[in-house]
């Protein structure tokens, strides 16, 4: 007989939190509320990472080449789209058992990885701090110890 619940889905750009979540993500029944709370710690993390110009993840930003074409004086923000798209309210989507992150804003490749003739200023990702923060949340959803 076949199961009606669907293991959980992970999908992120940091390869072994992927495959430590995907091991774990049976014991999982609802993971909904967990993604969720996993949600509300990347979106913090987000709003650290766009406050500190970079600071909060693999180091500051390099200064904008042009600085009188930018609109805003916060760095990588004319409009905002990008920013609201990864740390905003409505960042980040619970679908089934699947949490996914993605910046709306067609450049947001170009500002994370950079061009031939724009250094890479990385807004997405998952810091230390963030990664101990989720296993913990993990750790609490299972009953077991993750390694951290």
């Amino acid at each position: 007989m076949a199961s009606s619940t669907q293991a959980p889905t992970f999908i992120t750009n940091a390869n072994e939190l992927t495959a430590k979540f995907n091991r774990i993500g049976e014991k999982v029944k609802d993971p909904r509320g967990l993604l969720e709370q996993c949600r509300a710690i990347i979106q913090q993390q987000e709003r650290m990472v766009w406050s500190s110009e970079g600071a909060a993840l693999e180091g500051a930003w390099k200064s904008i080449v042009q600085p009188e074409r930018k609109t805003s004086s916060q760095m990588l923000v004319a409009s905002g789209a990008l920013r609201e798209s990864m740390s905003g309210g409505s960042a980040g989507k619970v679908r089934g058992a699947t949490l996914r992150f993605h910046p709306k804003p067609f450049y947001g490749k170009f500002l994370q990885f950079g061009t031939v003739r724009m250094d890479a200023r990385p807004f997405s990702g998952i810091s230390d701090q963030t990664y101990r923060l989720i296993m913990r949340r993990f750790e609490d959803a299972t009953g077991e110890t993750l390694g951290m």
